[in-house]
This record gives structure tokens, sequence and C-alpha cells, in this order.
């Protein structure tokens, strides 16, 4: 949004300009010719030079050029929109939070988080005191390998899926999980 500010007053300021200059032509055309003004040779120069250009020749380049200077600006706007979208939605959100609204706010999102986290530390220990009360349980190794692989846990991942296939040696999903986490290096074979 501010980034419009500085466009706004840079055109603004072009408008007010064209206007003192378009109020003002009248004015310059009544003056005497044989007073001197400053920048009056360098105007005739200037308007001798437009005169002698063969405009009808030179239509195609300058409706291309023109065309090509408005998508510019249409991309331009494009990318202040969606810059000042992103600047009013960061504004809001630090708002909210200074205001004391955002506690209440991203409190389902830390709670969710922390629900979540609950789940896995619960599916974690149930699985730990099923392998504790049974450890040739190659079920409960394949469960707490996939919740560490999935929780990114590489190392105790590694383990489970190794304990897994010490106890079930054939099984290709454990060779190849354990492949994938050691980075597309084989798994040991037994």
């Amino acid at each position: 949004m501010y980034e419009f500010i500085s466009i706004g007053s840079v055109l603004v300021g072009a408008a007010l300009i064209l206007v003192v200059l378009i109020r003002k032509i009248p004015a310059l055309a009544e003056l005497p010719e044989d007073q001197q003004l400053p920048g009056r040779r360098l105007t005739r120069r200037v308007m001798k030079t437009l005169r002698q250009v063969d405009w009808p020749r030179y239509q195609r380049v300058i409706v291309k050029a023109s065309l090509a200077f408005i998508e510019q600006l249409r991309r331009l706007g494009v990318k202040i929109a969606r810059s000042s979208e992103s600047g009013v939605k960061r504004l809001s959100q630090r708002m909210s939070r200074l205001s004391g609204d955002g506690a209440r706010q991203g409190s389902p999102a830390f709670s969710s988080r922390i629900k979540k986290r609950t789940a896995f530390l619960e599916e974690e220990r149930q699985l730990i005191d099923q392998l504790t009360s049974n450890p040739n349980d190659a079920d409960a190794y394949r469960r707490l390998a996939n919740l560490y692989t999935i929780s990114g846990n590489t190392r105790d991942a590694k383990a489970a899926w190794r304990e897994l296939l010490r106890r079930e040696p054939d099984n290709q999903n454990a060779k190849q999980k354990l492949a994938e986490l050691d980075g597309g290096a084989e798994a040991p074979k037994k």
C-alpha cells in the first residue's frame, strides 16, 4: 500500500506540471518574437526537429513502443498490488499481535500443534511399551519406524528399520525405507 504513495505523488506532480504548461502556452504564444526568453531557442529547435519527422513512417514503431511501455506498467501494477496485499496482511497481523488480539487468533494453531505433539508422544509411548512387553513384535517396530520417519527423526527411524530387518530379513519395504534414509545407499543385508 505504501508503494502507491510515492507513485501517486509522482503522477500528481506530473499532472500539475502538465496543467500549468497547458495554461501558460497561450500566454507564451502572445509574447513578442523579439523578446529573448530562456529556452526559447531550444524550444524552436525542438519544434523544428519534430516537424521534420515523418510521423506516418514511425507510427508502427511508436505504437509498439507504447504498447510495450503500457504492458510494463501493467506488470508493475500487478507486482505492486501483490506486494501491497502481502504488506497489508503482515501489518494487520502485527497490529493484531500488538493489540492483544493475536494471542487469541494464534492459539488454535498452537493448540493443534500441541495436540499433534501430544498424540505423537502418546503413540510413541504405547509402541515402546508394546515392544518392552514383546521385543519380537515386528509390527510394532514397523509402526515405530514409520512414526519416526514421518516426524523426521532419522536416527531413531534408522534404528527401528534395522531392528525390523533383523526380525524380518526379507522385508523389502524396510530395506527401501532404510536405503532412502541412508541417502540412496543400499540397506545392509543379513
